[in-house]
């Protein structure tokens, strides 16, 4: 009898006697859920499909008369527990893969046709479809009767014609393999396979969307067989979805069974990352902490963190977000301070500043940022970091709105780290990385007190600027706007009537600085800054006059100097007469005869 015609015997015998028959029975398969079947990842439905392996054997010829002897053979065969659990088992993971099958693909569900009506077709396709309405009725028969020992045996016999099926497609649900493995789970005795049917029922419940089954599943499974081999990862499963339920207060007992076992575990670095946000989610930031440290500890130094694609750096990113919130949600810097005392330094300690700070911002917390960026200049004064974070610490007063912080701000940033400071002694390495912070500070503070000083005409406010104005001119390098900062020094050095000074500035402002558009104006100030230094002088005592007598001195020539530099200047004429003058006190007839020609000429 050949292959098809058998097939059709079984068929009709199915029809006649049972609705499910006997078919193949020489032949042998082996199923088996391989390693890779097993479901990991983030959650159980991202499982890969099971691998099915079947071995074809030389079938027997057969009528269907010895087909339903097969029947009978098979249950009294299933009188041995051994041999009924392994059917069991067998046709569960059957049951499984296709209804996973079946729900990938996405096939139509079939129905039974008389085949004698269809268009001729291959053997292979008829066999299939044999197969495959014998393997229905086997399954159908199998649920619905009450019989064990004849479930069993229908069971053995759907097995036994499940060859090539996995391509067709079958009418099996997820509930069919649920059955299967609480049947299993209701007959066997063997600890090795029960804490894998439990494993494969959840998997099951959690395909068919019975997430409350499957967290029940796994929760026998650890409760049951803590030495079992899926313990570790049923215990992080358990966690993925009771914290999806918002169960955190088991969630986090569940990822503590993993993290508590070591980094042995393929789910260790996960259930760390997810322990710490169930505490975070429970309130208990302290414990949230100490999980999300332990992960920043064992990232860091990673090579994979200079690829700001991966999935360290995406991980590293996360979880130093999260330690920010949670130190919001203490006392912020405050805390950051006291959890590094107790816990040892860290070279990453100003990236968990700077995260908190810019959270603070995010927030437009912005007092509580800047007393962030300064904790840190607090902790480590001498620290490389330190500029940036007091610059900082800057910029979040001037986006909150505090002019009135923002002053002393920049004056502790220059004291701290100016061309006078300990800092820049110390640090000739790194002074090129802050220095046009610095100046950008100084010069704002030299701008600020001169303008109160012109408003309040005092000469103490005016020695202020003039101070800021010199810091900024001494620190290198030379700015593009150097001349003119000359020059509104000179001027502040002049209003606080230091004229000795403010004429060596003005001087230089106007003959040091190559193309300086206000050099003439600088010239001539310089001019007048000797005036009122002559003035101003004592002239009571010999010495008293001698003295004014060399400022006159320096006086002509300065002023002979600026005719000769900007001889088209308006101020020229009046320059010379008062040289002029300045000659016939010295007595210096012969000067005051050279200059008068000049101013003829």
């Amino acid at each position: 009898m050949t292959r098809t015609s058998f097939r059709l015997h079984a068929l009709a015998a199915v029809t006649v006697a049972l609705s499910g028959c006997a078919s193949q029975t020489t032949q042998q398969q082996q199923l088996s859920f391989s390693d890779s079947a097993r479901y990991s990842g983030t959650t159980l439905a991202d499982l890969e499909q099971t691998d099915i392996t079947i071995e074809a054997q030389t079938l027997d010829n057969v009528s269907a008369q010895s087909a339903l002897q097969s029947y009978q053979r098979a249950v009294e065969l299933f009188q041995d527990p051994d041999r009924r659990t392994q059917s069991i088992r067998r046709m569960a993971d059957l049951a499984l893969a296709a209804a996973e099958d079946q729900s990938t693909r996405g096939m139509p569900e079939t129905t039974q046709v008389d085949l004698a009506e269809r268009p001729a077709v291959s053997r292979d396709e008829l066999d299939r479809s044999v197969d495959k309405l014998l393997y229905e009725n086997f399954m159908r028969e199998a649920q619905q009767t009450e019989k064990r020992d004849e479930r069993y045996a229908l069971l053995d016999l759907a097995g036994s014609v499940y060859t090539g099926l996995e391509e067709g497609g079958t009418e099996t649900d997820y509930g069919t393999a649920i059955q299967l493995y609480r049947t299993l789970l209701e007959t066997s005795k063997d600890s090795n396979e029960r804490a894998e049917a439990y494993y494969l029922l959840a998997k099951a419940y959690d395909l068919a969307g019975d997430l409350d089954n499957s967290v029940l599943a796994l929760d026998n499974l650890v409760k049951e067989y803590p030495d079992s081999q899926f313990y570790l990862e049923a215990q992080f499963r358990r966690g993925e979805m009771l914290f999806s339920d918002g169960d955190y207060e088991r969630s986090s007992r569940a990822y503590a069974a993993v993290v508590d076992v070591g980094d042995r575990s393929d789910f260790y670095e996960q259930s760390l990352y997810k322990l710490g946000w169930s505490h975070y989610k429970l309130g208990d930031y302290e414990k949230s902490l100490i999980q999300f440290f332990t992960i920043v500890d064992r990232l860091q130094g990673s090579s994979e963190l200079n690829d700001e694609g991966s999935m360290q750096t995406r991980l590293m990113m996360d979880v130093r977000r999260v330690i920010s919130l949670a130190f919001v949600n203490l006392d912020g810097a405050e805390t950051v301070k006291s959890w590094f005392a107790r816990r040892g330094k860290r070279d990453y300690e100003p990236d968990i500043y700077r995260g908190l700070g810019d959270v603070y911002l995010q927030q437009e917390r912005f007092r509580d940022a800047a007393d962030t960026y300064d904790a840190f200049v607090e902790v480590y004064p001498n620290s490389p970091f330190a500029p940036e974070f007091s610059s900082l610490n800057i910029t979040a007063y001037e986006r909150g709105g505090f002019p009135s912080l923002i002053l002393p701000a920049k004056e502790k940033f220059a004291e701290q780290y100016g061309i006078r400071s300990s800092y820049w002694q110390a640090n000739p390495n790194i002074r090129e990385s802050y220095i046009p912070m610095l100046k950008a500070h100084t010069i704002d503070l030299a701008k600020h007190y001169h303008a109160v000083a012109q408003r309040s005409r005092k000469h103490d406010d005016y020695n202020v600027a003039s101070r800021w104005y010199k810091e900024y001119l001494d620190t290198p390098p030379v700015a593009e706007d150097q001349a003119e900062i000359n020059n509104l020094y000179a001027q502040a050095l002049f209003s606080a009537q230091r004229f000795p000074e403010a004429i060596a500035e003005f001087e230089r402002t106007a003959y040091d600085y190559e193309g300086y558009n206000k050099s003439s104006e600088a010239a001539f100030l310089a001019l007048l800054s000797y005036q009122s230094q002559m003035a101003a002088l004592p002239k009571d005592s010999e010495e008293q006059q001698q003295a004014l007598d060399d400022w006159r001195q320096r006086s002509i020539n300065s002023s002979m100097k600026f005719a000769a530099t900007f001889p088209d200047h308006e101020q020229v004429p009046q320059v010379l007469n008062n040289v002029i003058d300045d000659q016939l006190a010295r007595k210096d007839l012969e000067g005051a005869i050279r200059t008068s020609g000049m101013l003829v000429s």
